[in-house]
C-alpha cells in the first residue's frame, strides 16, 4: 500500500507545473550545495530526458556525500555521462569514504561500486576483483549460512549433552554407536558441529542388534522425552530439544548404506575409530578422507548451498512411489530452482519421467559461438539408445562450457555393420537433443558424410565416442547432407 501511494505521488510529482516546480527546486539546490560545476550541468541534461523523480535521487545522493551524510545511493554510474562530471562525483565519493574509513556496511560497497565504475576503471583492475572477492567472500561464508532446516532448534553446547545420553543409550545395551554425515563432517573438519547443523546423525550396524531393542532403549531412557521408529530409522528428541537420527547400516553387494525409503547413501565398508568429539570420546569411520570424500566431495570447503538430496555423490534414489512423489513434490511446491531443476533431472534419470524441456537450455550454437568464442566439440556416437560412456561424454564436456554438437548413427550405417536399429532415427535424434548441454543434433550415415558434416561446421573438434562406427562395413552412396534433429 505505501509504495502504490509512492507511485501515485510521483506519477503526480512528473505532471506540470509540479514537473517544473522540482525541476527548478532541484536546479537550486544543486547550486547551493556548491557542487562542481560539471556536475550541476549533469542535472540539466537528466532533467531533460528523464523523469524528475532520477534527478531528486541523484541530488540526494550528491548533496549526502557532499555534506558527510547518510546517503541514499544511486546509480550515478548509469546517468552522469561527461568525463568530467564522472571524476567530479568519483572524487565526492571516495572524500566520503576517506571520512568514514571504518565503514564497513552494504552501502559502503556500492558507494566504493559507484567510485570505481565513474572512474571507468577495467574488469581486471586490481580494486574491481578486491571489491568483487570482498563481497562474495563475505556472502559465502560459513559464518552467515542460515541453518539447513528452518525453525530448527539446536544449541551447540546443548548437542554435546544429547550426544553423550545417546551414546550412554548404546553402552547400556552393548551395542556400538558411531558418528556419521553431518556429525562426523563437523568432528573433522571443525572440531565441533557443523554452524548449520539442525540435528544429530549417529549409526549402528543392524548385525549388531535388532532395531527394536535400541528403540526402546531410547524410549524408557529419561534424558530423552520422545522416541520412534521406521525400518530405517530411529528419530530420539532429548530433553534438551535436541534431535537425534539414529540409522541402521546394512551391509550389500559389497558396500554398505543407510538413508530411507525416499534416499540410501552408499559407503565403502568402514571399520571404527576413536575420535575426541563434543568433550566425549566416540566411534566414527577409521579412514575420514574416504568416508567424507564419498558423502561430500569436496568437504574440506564448507559448503554455501547443500541439499542432501542432490549435493550428496554418494546419494541413489531408491525406484520406491515415496522417492518418485519426493522429487514430484520438489517440483511443485518449491521454488528454488536448484531443487527444481534437479528434481527434473532425477525424474527422467530414475523413474522415466521425462519434463527437462522445462528447463531453459539450448538457443543457436553458432550464434552463442560467434559471441563467447566458445570451443565447439561434436561427438559421434550410435546413440541407440545412448550408452553411459556417451552420455557422460556429453556430460563432462558440456561442464566445460563448450558447444555440444552430436552426431547420431542413421539406420542405413547401423544395419550396414550387421546391427538392427533399437530407436528409429527420429526418437535418436530428439533424445540426444533432449540431452543437458547439447545445442544441435545431426545423422551420421559414414565417413564420407562425417568429412562433409565436419566441413560444413568448420572450426570444430571431433570426438568419436566408444562404440562409434567408424565407416561403412560394406560399399554404399556417397555423402549425404548431415540433417538436424527437427529432420
Amino acid at each position: 500500500m505505501i509504495k502504490l501511494l509512492l507511485f501515485k505521488l510521483l506519477a503526480v510529482l512528473e505532471r506540470p507545473p509540479f514537473n517544473h516546480l522540482c525541476a527548478s527546486a532541484i536546479r537550486g539546490a544543486a547550486r547551493a550545495l556548491r557542487l562542481d560545476t560539471a556536475l550541476v550541468g549533469e542535472f540539466d541534461i537528466l532533467l531533460r530526458d528523464y523523469p524528475v523523480q532520477y534527478a531528486g535521487a541523484m541530488l540526494l545522493t550528491l548533496g549526502g556525500l557532499k555534506l558527510g551524510l547518510p546517503v541514499h545511493v544511486f546509480n550515478l554510474n548509469g546517468f552522469i555521462q561527461s568525463p568530467p562530471a564522472r571524476t567530479a562525483a568519483a572524487r565526492l565519493v571516495r572524500k566520503h569514504l576517506e571520512r568514514h574509513d571504518g565503514l564497513r556496511t552494504r552501502r559502503a560497497q556500492r558507494l566504493i561500486r559507484q567510485a570505481l565504475l565513474l572512474e571507468n576503471r577495467e574488469a581486471d583492475d586490481r580494486e574491481v576483483l578486491a571489491l568483487a572477492r570482498a563481497e562474495l567472500e563475505a556472502f559465502l561464508a560459513p559464518t552467515r549460512a542460515r541453518p539447513a532446516k528452518a525453525g530448527a532448534r539446536f544449541e551447540h553446547a546443548a548437542a554435546g549433552a544429547a550426544l553423550a545420553d545417546a551414546d550412554a543409550v548404546f553402552r547400556g545395551i552393548g551395542v556400538r554407536m558411531f558418528l556419521v554425515s553431518g556429525t562426523f563432517l563437523g568432528a573433522v573438519r571443525d572440531g565441533g558441529f557443523v554452524r548449520t547443523e539442525y540435528d544429530i546423525d549417529v549409526g549402528y550396524f543392524v548385525d549388531e542388534a535388532d532395531q527394536r531393542v535400541i528403540y526402546e532403549a531410547f524410549r524408557d531412557a529419561s534424558a530423552f522425552v520422545h522416541a520412534n521408529h521406521s525400518p530405517l530409522l530411529i528419530k530420539a528428541i532429548h530433553h534438551s530439544g535436541i534431535t537425534i537420527d539414529v540409522f541402521p547400516h546394512f551391509a550389500e553387494d559389497g558396500l554398505v548404506w543407510h538413508g530411507s525409503n525416499k534416499h540410501r547413501w552408499y559407503n565403502t565398508p568402514f571399520t571404527l575409530a576413536t575420535r575426541e568429539f563434543a568433550g566425549g570420546r566416540y566411534l566414527a569411520p577409521a579412514d575420514a578422507d574416504r568416508y567424507l570424500e564419498e558423502n561430500y566431495g569436496n568437504w574440506r570447503t564448507p559448503c554455501a548451498f547443500w541439499d542432501v538430496s542432490f549435493d550428496t555423490p554418494n546419494r541413489v534414489f531408491p525406484y520406491t512411489p515415496s522417492a518418485l512423489f519426493m522429487l514430484v513434490n520438489y517440483v511443485t511446491r518449491t521454488d528454488e530452482r536448484h531443487r527444481m531443476q534437479s528434481a527434473l533431472i532425477a525424474l527422467r534419470d530414475v523413474f522415466g519421467l521425462d519434463y527437462t524441456d522445462y528447463i531453459p537450455s539450448g538457443g543457436s550454437a553458432e550464434l552463442r559461438a560467434r559471441i563467447g568464442g566458445a570451443a565447439r566439440t561434436l561427438i559421434v556416437g550410435c546413440f541407440d539408445p545412448p550408452s553411459r560412456e556417451e552420455l557422460d561424454l556429453v556430460d563432462s564436456l558440456a561442464a566445460t562450457g563448450s558447444l555440444v554438437l552430436v552426431a547420431v548413427a542413421s539406420d542405413a550405417l547401423l544395419r550396414a555393420h550387421g546391427r538392427r536399429p533399437v530407436m528409429t532415427e527420429t526418437a535418436r535424434q530428439r533424445l540426444a537433443a533432449s540431452l543437458r548441454g547439447v545445442h544441435a543434433v545431426h545423422l551420421d550415415d559414414g565417413a564420407a558424410a562425417r568429412d562433409a558434416l565436419r566441413e560444413t561446421l568448420g572450426d570444430v573438434e571431433v570426438i568419436m565416442a566408444a562404440g562409434a562406427l567408424e565407416h561403412r562395413a560394406v560399399s554404399g552412396p556417397g555423402p549425404i547432407e548431415a540433417r538436424s534433429a527437427a529432420g
